[in-house]
């Protein structure tokens, strides 16, 4: 909902560093911004359908995405049987309905995070079916 930021890219820095292999999209088509009531405005402009494209792309393998891109990460884990994790970092999403569950998850938030409770990660653990913020 930032947009790519610097923090992004130092994150996926790090994670090529460790030996992995990381797609990091531009999904604001070099927007970004620091603050969340311009980054709801970025977001509304570009519109979700033309994000979750930019998204598609990427998504291969494991499956992960930061903050916003979590929600995305939800969307298009029914559609990737092959994918062998989900990781989302500072976000979170419903398990999807039609979702296979041979991936394994791995939820990564601050204990003061401002979007999302322990409940919330409760919820994802217990299923993420129905859950408040989770859904």
């Amino acid at each position: 909902m930032l947009g790519l930021r610097d923090l992004e890219r130092d994150a996926a820095a790090r994670l090529r560093e460790a030996g992995h292999d990381v797609i990091l999209p531009d999904l604001f088509d070099g927007a970004s911004t620091d603050d969340m009531v311009e980054g709801d405005a970025i977001t509304a402009n570009i519109g979700w359908d033309r994000i979750r494209e930019r998204a598609a792309g990427a998504l291969d393998g494991i499956l992960a995405g930061i903050s916003m891109g979590a929600g995305a990460v939800g969307e298009f884990w029914p559609t990737r049987p092959n994918a062998v994790g989900i990781l989302l970092l500072h976000g979170l999403c419903a398990i999807p309905d039609r979702c296979h569950f041979r991936a394994r998850v791995q939820v990564n938030l601050s204990a003061s995070d401002p979007f999302f409770s322990l409940s919330d990660v409760l919820c994802l653990a217990s299923g993420g079916h129905g859950c408040g913020s989770c859904r």
